[in-house]
């Protein structure tokens, strides 16, 4: 009898583990899935917003293009935004370090995306893989 218990629970744990690892990687980055998610423009907005402070730049959000998040110690939001300055359009790779139980966001990165490399990346034509 005991050791039908110990089987019901390993496999129990089993199944539990290969459910949580197909639903988040654990480390790896996993696509986001709903782009327009009232959190995740926000994440963009901070984004823009901390960028303009640095560069001292009066880029707007336009779209979100592409997202992908990970999940650490919080979690790293890895967006291609689509932005303009008023004049020039323009494609930009950010991420975004957000512990929200913590009321905490930090810009990790912000980029131009370059013509070159987006006609140049895979499985798109006109975005690098994240």
């Amino acid at each position: 009898m005991k050791s039908q218990v110990y089987l019901l629970i390993f496999t129990l744990a089993i199944a539990i583990t290969a459910t949580v690892s197909k639903s988040q990687p654990v480390g790896g980055y996993f696509p986001i899935k709903d782009l327009e998610d009232p959190y995740v423009i926000g994440i963009a907005e901070f984004a823009i917003s901390e960028y303009n402070k640095m560069a001292m730049t009066n880029l707007e959000l336009i779209s979100i293009l592409k997202g992908e998040e990970q999940v650490v110690a919080g979690k790293n939001y890895k967006l291609v935004l689509a932005a303009t300055d008023g004049l020039v359009t323009g494609n930009y790779l950010t991420i975004v370090y957000d512990r929200p139980w913590e009321h905490y966001r930090s810009l990790t990165e912000f980029s131009k995306l370059s013509l070159a490399k987006r006609q140049l990346s895979k499985g798109s034509h006109w975005l690098p893989p994240l």
